[in-house]
């Protein structure tokens, strides 16, 4: 088979991606929900400007949604396992929260719903898993993600939300963006349509790259250079980043081509070693351990504090001086979990794991097509970057991984691809 097989508008010939060519065109539904989020999100690059407010307007478009095609005469079978074991963190995390000193309901409210939207997302994939499965969704997402990866340039050069600014970081582009148009120009039909795409990508990448998040610009980096690769390619390619991060958090100065290149970015804070946003998070996780050995309970260390539970730094305090006092936010995903859920948490971390780890083949793979490579890639991108931000709270990666979610267990039953 030839490299431009699937067009933009097509599905890969193979047996199980035929079942779902005739599919409705795209997900407006997650389409929508997505820009709006992340056009407000654009526009304050430290925090998410009002993100409780745009998160419930999230989860009302993507309900009504859901509600709207089961009206309709929508078919769909949910999937068990990764509703159930979110629904289990949800009671063990609201029990423990009972007995807490420092509950605090705004806290536990907005982690309530953070894992809520979860499993709504997984209902809603589960819904309107053909249309997910559309290329065109994939189209409108790129089109839409590049225009307001040029809008968060433009409000943080101007500087629109003060309040908001931090250093010069600022996001979108996101990882499945330029994964994306990765995807396009790979499937193109025509050379016009896959150098633009490609073009279109490289651009965002390099968007990314001065964005200032460091993350972002290295998951798009592996995942697009996935696109083209071979399994074994990924995986080389994933250790030589590692290498290149170890590198850099011991102070090993690049060569001078690439340290100039570099100097405007926030890569050039890691010149001197880790810096103290990524020292942070390695305090964090020392921070949560003593609660975990020391300060806990033997209840609290096996079913977790609860919902919205804060805790005290302890190392980070000395590294950050205005880290004092209870933080709410927890930055690494098995951290986050155990300390929240207990050993239950720490499970479901690693079951989320487990539809991902998989997926580096099927998102490599021959026999997947373009937007099934595409929900791949946020799948893994959302458990690569809950080692260092929080997914949880980014709704178009929870939706994604719940798309990945709904599609390994939609073909695992049927016997079709990704069993």
């Amino acid at each position: 088979m030839s490299d431009v097989e699937p067009g933009v508008d097509k599905v890969h010939a193979h047996a199980g991606a035929n079942r779902i060519a005739d599919n409705g065109g795209p997900a407006w539904p997650f389409l929508l929900a997505c820009f709006i989020w992340d056009i407000n999100d654009a526009s304050g690059p430290q925090a998410v400007p009002s993100a409780a407010l745009f998160q419930v307007l999230v989860a009302l478009i993507i309900g009504l949604g859901t509600i709207r095609l089961i009206r309709h005469g929508g078919g769909f079978v949910l999937p068990s396992g990764p509703v159930s074991i979110v629904l289990a963190c949800l009671i063990i995390g609201a029990t423990m929260g009972i007995f807490r000193d420092d509950f605090v309901f705004v806290y536990v409210a907005s982690e309530l719903g953070t894992m809520l939207f979860f499993v709504l997302a997984i209902t809603y994939a589960a819904v309107d898993l053909p249309r997910l499965l559309n290329a065109s969704t994939i189209t409108w997402f790129c089109l839409l993600y590049s225009a307001i990866a040029v809008f968060a340039w433009f409000a943080a050069s101007m500087n629109l939300r003060p309040n908001f600014y931090y250093g010069g970081r600022w996001d979108p582009p996101y990882f499945l963006l330029v994964v994306g148009l990765s995807l396009l120009a790979r499937y193109a039909v025509t050379l016009r349509l896959r150098l633009g795409f490609a073009g279109l990508g490289i651009a965002m990448l390099v968007l990314s790259l001065y964005s200032g998040n460091r993350t972002q610009f290295l998951l798009s980096a592996i995942l697009a250079g996935g696109v083209w690769a071979s399994v074994l390619s990924v995986v080389a390619f994933g250790v030589l980043a590692t290498l290149m991060l170890l590198l850099f958090s011991n102070g090993v100065p690049l060569p001078s081509g690439y340290s100039t290149a570099l100097s405007s970015t926030r890569f050039s804070l890691l010149s001197g070693g880790a810096d103290l946003s990524i020292q942070g998070r390695f305090a964090e996780v020392a921070d949560i351990w003593v609660y975990l050995t020391e300060r806990n309970s033997v209840a609290q260390t096996l079913f977790g504090r609860g919902l919205g539970a804060l805790w005290q730094p302890i190392s980070r305090t000395r590294l950050v001086l205005d880290a004092g006092g209870n933080i709410y936010y927890i930055h690494i995903g098995f951290v986050h979990m155990t300390y929240r859920y207990g050993v239950l948490g720490l499970i479901t971390f690693v079951y989320w794991a487990s539809f991902a780890a998989p997926a580096i083949r099927y998102f490599v793979g021959r026999q997947s097509g373009l937007a099934e490579k595409f929900w791949a890639a946020g799948a893994i991108g959302f458990v690569c970057n809950f080692f260092l931000q929080n997914s949880l709270y980014d709704p178009p990666v929870v939706l994604a991984m719940s798309a990945l979610m709904v599609l390994v267990w939609t073909r695992s039953r049927s016997g079709g691809l990704c069993e």
